[in-house]
């Protein structure tokens, strides 16, 4: 049978301008061989208005039994998409959809990447916020599902990284109880990262802040990195260049020897925006 697709013929309302949380549940939302939950919004058609965009998404949230398997920025969400799809599919920010994939999608063949879903026997909660940009309206939900029996289920989260400004060698600990995908990391104010998972240097590239200076050549290899692989892989504009992703195999990050190492930037026009700025690790684990 394969997939299949359904949605939610309510919507929820959104209120113009306003910071917000616009909440899917279990009562609205499915949870059994789902593969991956589909977002659009609709204008409220008053004065002319437009759908919300998703570049008014500012955080995604997904619950499970009320434990968090996805919380990440709308802009990491979206680098996240390009640079691990194996289409390189990302969603437009001036758009008024996204989808929220739970399979492995960096995976071509549907049969394989479908073993990964939301975690069986566990009640949903999507959680989408909101900036001011967000306009009068309705946002809807759907869904895909499957009838591949689940193996896997992932985790997609972000957590401030603590890092400031023009440091050298600042680490982060890795700590990821299941089997490590990739990293987002932003690129703006990065000279180098140099992620380690279990005492392996896996990458170790330059960023947009890569100077002369410090290091006596110029360049960001760190989107370049890419061009190997399918989908986003063909660097060009289209490429989203203020985040990166680095894809690693299924490896486990174990305490003490997993870390990401970043070199920092304060030079103008090149400034790393500070301990806030966060890295979303993507991974997946096994269903009960």
């Amino acid at each position: 049978m394969g997939r299949f697709t359904n949605f939610l013929g309510s919507g929820k309302p959104i209120t113009a301008s306003t910071v917000q949380t616009l909440t899917f549940t279990g009562n609205d939302l499915p949870s059994a061989g789902v593969v991956a939950f589909h977002i659009v919004t609709q204008s409220a058609n008053t004065n002319g208005a437009t759908a919300t965009p998703m570049s008014a998404i500012s955080r995604i949230r997904v619950k499970a039994d009320n434990r968090l398997i996805f919380d990440v920025s709308g802009d990491h969400f979206r680098k996240w998409q390009e640079r691990f799809s194996s289409v390189g599919y990302a969603f437009k920010t001036d758009g008024n959809r996204l989808t929220i994939p739970f399979n492995l999608f960096d995976i071509v063949d549907d049969d394989l990447a479908d073993v990964c879903q939301f975690p069986r026997g566990t009640v949903p909660t999507v959680e989408l916020t909101t900036t001011t940009s967000a306009t009068t309206g309705f946002v809807y939900a759907g869904w895909t599902q499957t009838d591949a029996q689940p193996v896997f289920y992932p985790t997609l989260l972000g957590q401030a990284l603590g890092i400031s400004a023009n440091v050298v060698n600042a680490t982060f600990p890795i700590n990821e109880r299941g089997a490590m995908r990739g990293v987002v990391l932003d690129t703006l104010g990065l000279r180098r990262a140099k992620l380690t998972l279990n005492g392996f240097d896996y990458h170790q590239v330059t960023g947009s802040a890569y100077s002369n200076a410090q290091y006596g050549i110029t360049g960001d290899l760190s989107v370049e990195t890419q061009a190997l692989e399918d989908g986003s892989g063909n660097s060009g504009s289209a490429v989203i260049v203020s985040q990166v992703g680095l894809r690693v195999p299924m490896v486990l990050a174990n305490t003490g020897t997993s870390r990401i190492e970043l070199d920092t930037s304060s030079a103008t026009g090149m400034v790393w925006a500070g301990v806030g700025n966060e890295i979303t690790t993507w991974a997946v684990h096994n269903q009960n």
